[in-house]
Formats: structure tokens, C-alpha cells, sequence
């Protein structure tokens, strides 16, 4: 299900928006995981209050 949400918005998001950044916080491994199992990693760190934000940027290794 996740999957195809993240796809779903893949698709359709970047008509609607000049630019798409899904973002993560460091440290959830089921995120960091599912990240990964999507042909995603970690890119630069986002600045803000709270936890560390992280985008979850496309890997060129794969996906």
C-alpha cells in the first residue's frame, strides 16, 4: 500500500507542485528500510526544530 502511494504521488505531485522533497527523520529504521526498499536513501539534512529531518531523495543505484 505504501508503495503505491509513493508512486501515486510520484506521478501526479510534480504537475500540481514546481518540486516534491518526501522527507524522513533519522533513526526510524522502518522508514530508513522502506527508504531503501524503494530505491531511496538519505540526502541532505533539513533544518528546522525537532527531531533531524532528512530528504528522502531517489538513488541513481537503483528503483
Amino acid at each position: 500500500m505504501e508503495r503505491r502511494l509513493l508512486r501515486h504521488a510520484e506521478e501526479t505531485l510534480p504537475a500540481l507542485y514546481p518540486s516534491i522533497r518526501p522527507e524522513s527523520f533519522t533513526g526510524q529504521t522502518r522508514a530508513d528500510a522502506f527508504c531503501k526498499a524503494c530505491g531511496r536513501e538519505h540526502g541532505n539534512r533539513l533544518e528546522g526544530e525537532g527531531p533531524v529531518e532528512v530528504e528522502c531523495i531517489k538513488s541513481h543505484k537503483g528503483g
